[in-house]
């Protein structure tokens, strides 16, 4: 028994076609590799050096007519010459002139521009010779021998540098002492205090998007606000002229809005202060970008009002959300398919009841009027009428999760309760037509429109007339529905 045929597979195995080694060591592969890269490099270095050569040669013989006729080489007259693919042109045919030029302009040119020529072909030809120069001290050696030679002139060069190379080692290992005097101690780092709001500012919430005036002793303002996210924003209108202010429509509106606290510090009101509110009643008209705010009137707030509003509003007791954040954030919400519930009305309300019950009512005991995407609740506890929408509605993509409801105490609009029900359904209708929502659908189009022509009769069966008979109410009616007559 023998291994010839294991030696000649081997053999096969370690010697591809050609002859070319096929097995090879790490260190092998690693020096080929870097003498090829490194001839490859330096093979075109010296390709590079020997066309810039070519060219300071020609550049270092450089005079004035010779760079007039680089800069006018239309005037000069050109002979035909030879390319370098051509093949069996004689002499005489190289020195045949091909252009004329026009040796009369070009000899102007020269005697025009002597100095400037002259100071230039000097600056050139300067700059050949250093590069040359520079070229033969740092001559970049490429072949063995030049290599060679090039390590025997500097061989005592290399070995005082190994030499040295030690002792230099230790002098930049040395760790360096830290200037104390130089490094400052880190701010320390403390939790964000919150927004304290003033004790009036819950009269703010209580219409979406109105205009308020707020007269301290420090500083008087008017202002537009909002509420969004469990926080009141609003920014300050520039005053233009008597009873009319201003702001620029063209700008966003999440960057004019700022928390109040902050607006507050920014006018010099502290927010413990006594400010007197009043809430304004305007006219806008817009023009070249610009929408100037007109006072019509004004109506003083009450102190105990704002109070009471801004303790219900902290204390989660008040059911409504004053502010949509669409009307804040202006944005468009994204189309989402409605399920079957939409065909068929909902008649379910949230529990009526005092935060401090222990039993709730059942859901629906006060309910007093439905209209389908939301249902009117009269609390006799709270003496209050509230209009709430389904929660399936109130969600993102559809209504959003603020503007859900809206209350009205039993004591507005002069403790006429048919005039408080035709004001919350109003604000029902109105409510749906923002961001485009009601017209995703056109169920609801036509619900809206059966429910506007429901509201007209029923205001017309309860006063006799589209009039509800209260100033205030009617001019909130005509706000919110412009399409309905109001006589």
């Amino acid at each position: 028994m023998n291994s010839l045929d294991g030696e000649r597979k081997h053999y096969q195995a370690k010697v591809a076609g050609g002859g070319a080694a096929k097995v090879s060591s790490l260190a092998r592969v690693s020096r080929n590799l870097i003498i090829s890269q490194y001839r490859l490099h330096r093979v075109s270095l010296r390709k590079q050096q020997e066309k810039n050569i070519k060219k300071w040669k020609r550049q270092k013989m450089m005079d004035a007519r010779a760079l007039a006729v680089r800069q006018q080489p239309e005037l000069a007259a050109r002979p035909r010459g030879k390319l370098h693919w051509e093949r069996g042109v004689s002499k005489s045919s190289q020195r045949l002139i091909v252009h004329r030029g026009n040796t009369a302009a070009m000899n102007k040119f020269v005697k025009d521009n002597r100095e400037a020529l002259r100071a230039e072909s000097s600056r050139l030809r300067h700059e050949a010779l250093s590069a040359l120069s520079n070229l033969e001290r740092f001559h970049t050696p490429v072949t063995n021998r030049e290599w060679l030679e090039c390590l025997s002139e500097r061989d005592s060069y290399f070995r005082g540098l190994l030499q040295t190379a030690t002792p230099k080692r230790r002098l930049l290992n040395q760790r360096v002492a830290g200037d104390e005097s130089s490094f400052h101690a880190t701010p320390r780092v403390y939790p964000k205090p919150g927004n304290r709001y003033p004790n009036w500012s819950g009269c703010l919430t209580r219409d979406c998007g109105s205009f308020f005036c707020l007269c301290a002793a420090t500083a008087k303002i008017v202002i537009w606000s909002a509420s969004a996210r469990g926080e009141i924003w609003a920014f300050q209108l520039a005053s233009w002229s008597n009873r009319i202010y201003m702001f620029d429509v063209e700008a966003l509106l999440c960057r004019l809005l700022v928390p109040l606290p902050t607006l507050l510090h920014d006018v010099g009101i502290a927010v413990d202060a006594p400010v007197e509110v009043f809430k304004l009643d305007v006219k806008v008209n817009v023009a070249e970008g610009l929408a100037k705010v007109g006072i019509l009137s004004w109506s003083k707030v009450p102190e105990s009002t704002a109070r009471q509003e801004c303790s219900d509003a902290s204390d989660g007791s008040s059911s409504e959300s004053p502010s949509d954040v669409e009307y804040v954030d202006s944005c468009v919400e994204s189309d989402l398919e409605e399920d079957d519930a939409e065909n068929h009305m909902s008649t379910g309300s949230e529990a009526e009841d005092e935060p401090g019950d222990v039993i709730r009512a059942p859901r629906g005991t006060y309910v007093t009027h439905s209209m389908g995407y939301c249902s009117m609740s009269d609390n006799p506890k709270k003496r209050q009428v509230t209009i709430r929408f389904s929660p399936q509605w109130c969600v993102f993509g559809e209504l959003g999760a603020s503007g859900q409801s809206r209350t009205c105490a039993w004591a507005e609009y002069g403790g006429n309760r048919d005039v408080i029900y035709c004001v919350l359904r109003a604000w029902a209708l109105h409510r749906v037509t923002r961001n485009a929502w009601v017209r995703k659908k056109r169920v609801r189009q036509r619900w809206l429109t059966s429910q506007t022509e429901l509201l007209k009769a029923d205001m017309l069966t309860a006063f006799g007339s589209s009039s509800t008979g209260n100033v205030d109410a009617d001019r909130q009616i005509s706000t919110w529905l412009p399409n309905l007559a109001i006589a």
